[in-house]
């Protein structure tokens, strides 16, 4: 998820939609993440597999319902990756402008990012992964210092420019429209997403029955309210007048402009070393969640067979590579056309994060499917599933409706995606067949690894034991081959 990153830029532009009622939209947002959370953890005490949504749903409403909900949320992780390249570029040139250096161009620096990259995912990123992990925790020191002095100067009086305490930033300003509310919530979800590619390691993790539902609600429990009270500490900090909710909207670095204000320039420029650290995190788990969905789609008979290639870590190397071939393109595109980094993480990030409510939206389906139809669970427990699906429809309806340009067209070009999706598979007859038979496999050996243990429930029913699974999946395949064994 990167927080770090989160933090650090995804409130201003809901700040521009509904003024200093920027707390709310994160509260709002997080309360519909929650109910898809419950979605995924439902789905996940039953099935294991690198493909996510594309399996879960597909185990669930069958193949081609599976395969439009996966090809939905690859193209969330595909554009996710395209957006986290010139966010890296963002902050890497904040951070470099802050220590005296010139003006570097933003596509340069998003080339290094995503050559570093492709150079981390087609090795064993262990320990790349745990130095960002560090890195991300050491921001999230520093952010929770900052608040804690955005918060005593504002209670003290003395603000740099006398701002002060405003707790009506729970409410919203007079004449703003609860559809800006919701178009605004587009961003708060942002900030959530990847937690469900936690999901995409089904098959790479010990006993994932019950560490891979723990982990997806256990997130979401963690992040609300830290989210929440950053974002009061922010718009506060810029102060909930006019003037203040304007200089928050146009910010694209909000967090590096209170340190500088409120601390001083050192505060600042640490602060923005840790969100470019954050944002190429981000970076590289996109690519590798991208990854992993196109194995499993290629393993499973869709797309080049190339994309199933391992490297001999076990990575899908190509698959990673290829996505962040198209990430630079794109990004450079954009970057010749004079659109500036900011500008590009917004757009293609409102473009992934609209895919990603699709692919939301169907496993809220499948999760109230799957529970109305076991016999041990109340129909209620599948209330908070379809509430999920309820939420992610209505936020991307509004998005679609009444937006200034370009963002009123990214509706149509999300929804283009996901019905090329379905078109492929009604189609093909064939890739649903594969699909089906590869997702019944996949069943099978989760059922026998888990000797038939009955998949418990979520609100606490024993956890069935730990298990390795022996499948060809990322990492896996290299575990097999090893003597010693891997604690992946």
């Amino acid at each position: 998820m990167a927080p770090t990153l989160a933090l650090s830029l995804n409130g201003s532009a809901p700040a521009a939609l509904v003024g200093k009622a920027v707390p709310l939209v994160f509260i709002l947002g997080g309360i519909g993440i929650a109910f898809i959370a419950y979605g995924f953890a439902v789905l996940t005490r039953r099935y294991n597999h690198a493909g996510s949504a594309y399996a879960l749903v597909g185990a669930t409403l069958g193949p081609r319902a599976g395969f439009f909900s996966g090809f939905a949320l690859l193209g969330y992780y595909i554009l996710s990756t395209v957006c986290t390249v010139p966010a890296s570029a963002l902050f890497t040139q904040a951070f470099l402008e802050s220590i005296g250096v010139p003006h570097v161009p933003w596509l340069l620096l998003g080339v290094i990012a995503a050559v570093g990259a492709a150079w981390l995912t087609t090795r064993d990123t262990r320990m790349a992964t745990r130095t960002l992990l560090v890195l991300e925790g050491i921001g999230v020191a520093l952010i929770a210092f900052l608040i804690v002095v955005v918060f005593a100067k504002l209670g003290g009086g003395t603000a740099p420019s006398n701002q002060s305490l405003d707790l009506n930033v729970f409410t919203l300003p007079a004449g703003t429209e609860f559809s800006a509310v919701a178009a605004a919530t587009v961003f708060a979800c942002l900030s959530w997403a990847g937690f469900e590619s936690i999901a995409t390691l089904g098959e790479e993790t010990a006993n994932p029955r019950r560490n891979i539902p723990r982990a997806l609600i256990g997130i979401i429990a963690l992040s609300l309210p830290v989210f929440v009270i950053v974002m009061v500490a922010e718009t506060n900090g810029f102060g909930t007048g006019d003037a203040g909710v304007a200089a928050f909207a146009k910010s694209s670095t909000p967090l590096g402009d209170l340190a500088e204000s409120y601390v001083g320039l050192w505060a600042a420029r640490a602060l923005l070393f840790v969100a470019m650290a954050g944002a190429f995190a981000s970076l590289l788990a996109s690519c590798t969640a991208a990854s992993r969905m196109l194995f499993a789609f290629s393993r499973d008979g869709f797309g080049p067979s190339v994309l199933s290639r391992l490297s001999r870590s076990g990575a899908p190397a190509v698959a990673a590579i290829s996505t962040l071939v198209v990430a630079v393109v794109i990004s450079s595109v954009m970057a010749f056309s004079g659109t500036t980094a900011t500008d590009s993480y917004f757009y293609y990030a409102t473009l992934g994060v609209l895919c990603l409510l699709v692919a939301y939206g169907m496993v809220g389906i499948a999760a109230a499917a799957h529970l109305v139809r076991r016999r041990v669970t109340s129909w209620l427990a599948a209330i908070p599933a379809a509430l999920g699906t309820v939420f992610a429809g209505y936020v991307f309806y509004v998005q679609s409706t009444g937006q200034s340009s370009p963002y009123n067209l990214f509706p149509y070009f999300a929804g283009a995606w996901c019905i090329l999706g379905l078109v492929v598979v009604l189609l093909r007859p064939s890739l649903a067949v594969r699909i089906g038979a590869e997702l019944a496999r996949a069943e099978l050996d989760s059922a026998e690894a888990g000797r038939d243990a009955p998949a418990p429930d979520i609100s606490g029913a024993a956890d069935v034991p730990d298990v390795t699974q022996e499948s060809t999946s990322p990492d896996r395949t290299r575990a097999r081959s090893d003597a010693q064994g891997t604690d992946d």
